[in-house]
């Protein structure tokens, strides 16, 4: 029988510095993580434009949708007159 081989000797890599501490990625277990602080300038000039292009969007849908209901009405009205003729 053949003497089993000899493992390499492994070299313990020891750390220089304890790590940086990492922030939680939830304020509490089961929610979403949110920011802290004071938001700075550039993020609420972005967040004011945001909000304003999603008035105007939702806006834009809510004439859209008006104006279908009217034309759906119209047609309505013209169709039942045609049909009872």
């Amino acid at each position: 029988m053949r003497p089993m081989p000899v493992a390499a000797a492994h070299d313990d890599r020891t750390t220089v510095g304890a790590p940086a501490p990492v922030r939680p990625r939830f304020s509490r277990p089961g929610t979403v993580s949110r920011a802290t602080g004071q938001p700075s300038q550039t993020l609420t000039r972005a967040a004011t434009a945001e909000y304003g292009f999603v008035v105007k969007d939702l806006r834009r849908i809510a004439l859209t949708a008006a104006g279908s209901a009217v034309l759906l009405a119209i047609a309505t009205v013209i169709a039942d007159t045609v049909v009872n003729k």
